[in-house]
């Protein structure tokens, strides 16, 4: 790929045209960049040139970071205020307010193999239907990878709009996430006296409708 012609280090060229390609909006607000060795591959670099053109971009408030999840960008109105510039409104400035979308994230101690299954595939596709429709994308947070003193900050890194927790959790670990984050909702687990709904699966009850069916069909 051409890079930026000029006096510059190669990897001030690469921020370069990251930079453009954020203001152009080929890369949306909360969008998560290619990885490194995409990024790599594309400027025929090696990938400590591309982390440092990144590290550039997330020293201006352009992008963040989430360990074990990748870098995204930021919404334009961060990004300017982050950097103290006015920078990231450049010629794509409307396209991006036009098309700012909510990020909505979705942390769980169930998303490992161990755990995981059918039953939460299920969910998470509901909520990847439901979320077009307000103009929101999903954002999983890999908990296995963080310690429980991290979550706050790295979910507030993320500038999340709103919250999905699901699955069990201890309870003043939850109770600590909800009462500092955005706005929450509980999935397959009930806390009492947070701030928040919760939806839970009446397992008990599912149970004994399938068995009275059978009972009723004669198996």
């Amino acid at each position: 790929m051409q890079l930026p012609s000029g006096k510059h280090f190669l990897y001030e060229s690469i921020a370069a045209r990251l930079r453009e390609e954020i203001a152009s909006g080929k890369f949306l607000p909360g969008e998560r960049l290619p990885s490194l060795d995409t990024f790599s591959e594309t400027f025929r670099v090696n990938r400590l040139t591309v982390r440092k053109a990144i590290e550039i971009l997330r020293d201006e408030g352009l992008v963040y970071a989430i360990p074990a999840q990748g870098t995204y960008v930021r919404q334009v109105q961060e990004a300017a205020s982050a950097s103290g510039t006015g920078r990231a409104q450049g010629a794509g400035s409307a396209r991006h307010s036009a098309r700012k979308s909510r990020v909505v994230g979705l942390l769980s101690q169930v998303l490992v193999p161990a755990n995981f299954g059918p039953y939460h595939q299920e969910i998470i596709a509901g909520i990847n239907e439901a979320l077009p429709e307000y103009g929101a994308n999903l954002l999983i947070y890999a908990v296995g990878m963080m310690r429980p003193e991290e979550l706050a900050e790295i979910r507030d890194s993320a500038q999340t709009d709103a919250m999905i927790y699901m699955g069990p959790f201890d309870r003043v670990l939850l109770a600590r996430l909800v009462r500092s984050g955005p706005p929450a909702v509980l999935v397959d687990f009930e806390a009492r006296g947070l701030p928040c709904d919760s939806i839970c699966i009446d397992n008990e009850l599912g149970g004994h409708a399938v068995g009275q069916l059978l009972l009723e069909t004669g198996c």
